[in-house]
């Protein structure tokens, strides 16, 4: 069955596609706030956590800064040291004018977290409306709205500015506004470690462009295009480069070692997780994120003539970063879980799996497993679990 439209959407509904997308917006963050603040209440609150942080002395907003919450508040603080050279430099600076106090920080991170997210479902609908239809691409915001990773998108972590960049990078590069899409890759770039996976994807996408259009007189201008979609990769270089100028070494990489982070072959972390699951008392965060790392490779494959090639190759190159630089104890696929909420072409090939012919009993089951799922994640979260 394909999903793909022949024709362009309908702009005249705009005001009420975005009234849609900002119900769906606002839904979102009232189901994960309260099953966060359940796991919040049921934790004893600022309770030390071996080697990680408990979290903001503010209770409302203690919820949301957790595990790397920590790195990014300190980095708008004091600046980088070798360890915190892992995360990139946009979030901390977004919060640096509201520092030094923490809680001022993190109210504006969790402001900044969840606006950036609004415009990322808008940016979303925008994107998918290029290819599917009306109410199917409905069906897909809402899944990346409740999608379970998505509590992150409430807190002081990067998920949130890194998708809002990178779906205004494709969206802009897809109706051949390279301009404005190569400043926000780089953006992107400057948010998370996948710049050369997005500079790839988008040439991957401007040569798909290319090959549609053999207009003789638009080659130079093609090719300033294909320059400018290698920055984010030449962001992730220059990154590199800085932190080596002022650590020494590959400090970026070497600084994901004291993360439990080490390079590996990408079978390798499933292979011990799913070793694990067998052999030991099952792990539901493992069983969470083996299945994310699975899907991702096998929906990329299954659904590769309906998502968009530039799209599809993002989120199969976001997931062989995770698993190629995995954890060295279980779960070793930790993370894969929250890397493939920010890669959207998961949801919507999640989307189409879910829209297949089935009867009306088994998708309203798979909608309740879905929000039953999304409701444990978020109580996990505000306990301070490690899950992701």
């Amino acid at each position: 069955m394909s999903w793909k439209l022949a024709v362009s959407p309908n702009s005249n509904n705009s005001k009420d596609d975005f009234k849609f997308v900002a119900l769906v917006w606002v839904l979102s963050r009232l189901w994960f706030a309260f099953f966060a603040y359940m796991g919040h209440i049921s934790h004893p609150f600022q309770e030390k956590i071996i080697e990680a942080y408990s979290g903001v002395s503010n209770w409302s907003l203690n919820v949301w800064t957790t595990f790397d919450s920590q790195y990014f508040l300190e980095i708008a603080r004091t600046g980088y040291t070798p360890k915190n050279s892992a995360f990139f430099p946009l979030y901390p600076l977004l919060l640096r004018p509201f520092g030094p106090d923490e809680n001022t920080m993190a109210l504006a991170g969790t402001l900044i977290s969840n606006i950036a997210f609004l415009l990322a479902l808008w940016l979303f609908w925008k994107l998918s409306r290029l290819q599917f239809e009306r109410d199917l691409s409905r069906v897909m915001v809402w899944t990346l709205a409740f999608f379970p990773a998505a509590v992150y998108s409430m807190a002081v972590y990067t998920e949130s500015v890194f998708i809002m960049f990178a779906l205004a990078a494709f969206y802009l590069a897809r109706t051949r506004q390279w301009v404005w899409a190569i400043p926000c890759a780089v953006l992107a770039a400057l948010t998370r470690n996948a710049g050369p996976v997005l500079a790839v994807a988008l040439l991957l996408e401007w040569w798909g462009q290319r090959k549609a259009s053999l207009e003789s007189n638009s080659l130079i201008p093609s090719l300033i295009w294909a320059l400018g979609a290698l920055l984010p990769m030449l962001t992730f270089v220059g990154m590199q480069l800085y932190f080596r100028s002022t650590f020494g070494g590959l400090a970026l990489i070497k600084a994901q070692e004291s993360f439990g982070r080490a390079a590996s072959w990408p079978w390798l972390p499933l292979w011990r997780d799913i070793a694990d699951i067998f052999t030991v008392e099952a792990n539901l965060v493992t069983m969470w994120n083996v299945a994310a790392s699975i899907l991702t490779f096998y929906f990329g494959w299954k659904h590769r003539k309906c998502l968009a090639k530039a799209d599809n190759l993002f989120m199969c190159g976001v997931m062989l970063m995770q698993l190629c630089f995995s954890r060295i104890w279980a779960p070793y696929t930790i993370s894969s879980l929250r890397y493939v909420f920010s890669a959207t072409a998961f949801s919507q090939a999640l989307t189409l799996e879910m829209q297949a012919p089935r009867s009306r009993l088994v998708k309203l089951f798979l909608i309740a497993t879905a929000l039953i799922f999304s409701a444990g994640f978020a109580f996990l979260f505000g306990t301070k679990a490690f899950i992701s």
